[in-house]
């Protein structure tokens, strides 16, 4: 048994508030086991009036509880559907349907592939099945270090790939940059913002605790991945950072497809903005009162918010 892998949103009361539960009751009968949430960021326009609270409570109580927390915002599958799956009008199924197949890739058995060059053994590790257990032991090992994002490529139209001919290089090339700069999108990157070995920084960089890097598809055991291994990605005091997992197997009609886990700084701008917003409502104490008739107090609340501060503190400081 690999562990669990609880999938939510945040703005609502049963992703949030039920979710949240769920994952405390799992984490006390299975203490021995990995327990990984999957949270939905809700849109920044707004899908419910106290969202901003519902968001910081659940992930302040899911980082006492969790593994490992993966966020995936609404934004971010709307302009995947939008932009490059030319699906103007997205359904809940279209969102769903982009958010599962990241998850697919990254949790489908796969096997170990050296970065190290001194490592002669090729592969190295077999297939391994258990890829939730992999993921969270390599990028979630500190504590305080929870917060993770997932980002994917190439994103092309179902009805397109029996035209489209991707390489590996491309295809790593594009999603080292979206790492970089913390985007989603394939397109429209920033690529002005350049690191290298030596830390010579043109623009700030999203900087990584940890990558856990998946490619599928045709060659994917050969693909050249030293350049996520690069140094100036990582803090200095990062002694192994980089996973790779291959299949060469054809993953969803994708002939080739890759997707990075990241445990990095990517999290800090949206929690920043909930916060903030979240601060605005609770300095008016506005809708305060619907959760102390529930039982939270205002202290409860303060502490979450002080939670998630000191996480925003401990990741600006990578």
């Amino acid at each position: 048994f690999g562990g669990f892998l609880v999938m939510q949103s945040l703005a609502g009361g049963t992703g949030s508030g039920l979710g949240a539960r769920l994952a405390q009751l799992l984490k006390d009968d299975f203490q021995s086991n990995f327990l990984l949430n999957h949270c939905v960021w809700p849109y920044d326009s707004g899908e419910v009036i106290v969202q901003n609270y519902n968001t910081l409570l659940t992930l302040s109580h899911l980082h006492d509880c969790s593994d490992g927390i993966i966020v995936t915002e609404n934004e971010s599958l709307l302009q995947t559907c939008k932009r490059r799956l030319d699906i103007q009008r997205p359904t809940f199924d279209d969102l769903n349907s982009v958010a599962a197949k990241g998850l697919a890739s990254i949790l489908l058995p796969a096997e170990r592939q050296s970065v190290d060059p001194y490592d002669f053994g090729g592969g190295g590790g077999g297939l391994e099945h258990n890829l939730l257990g992999s993921l969270v032991e390599h990028l979630c090992s500190h504590p305080a270090f929870k917060m993770l994002t997932l980002k994917s490529a190439p994103q092309v139209q179902t009805k397109a790939l029996d035209f489209t001919e991707f390489k590996w290089t491309t295809i790593l090339k594009w999603l080292r940059q979206m790492l970089i700069v913390s985007s989603n999108l394939d397109e429209t990157l920033d690529w002005g913002v350049k690191i290298d070995s030596g830390s010579s920084i043109n623009r700030v960089h999203c900087k990584s605790m940890g990558n856990f890097l998946v490619l599928r598809g045709r060659a994917a055991l050969d693909a050249e991945v030293s350049a996520f291994a690069d140094k100036a990605l990582y803090p200095s005091w990062a002694t192994d950072p980089l996973k790779v997992m291959c299949s060469e197997r054809r993953f969803l009609g994708h002939e080739m497809f890759a997707t990075v886990v990241s445990n990095s700084q990517a999290s800090i701008v949206p929690m920043r903005k909930v916060l903030n917003k979240a601060y605005s409502m609770f300095d008016e104490k506005a809708y305060v009162h619907h959760y102390e008739r529930c039982g939270l107090s205002y202290g409860d609340m303060e502490y979450a918010f002080g939670n998630i501060e000191d996480i925003i503190a401990k990741y600006s400081s990578l």
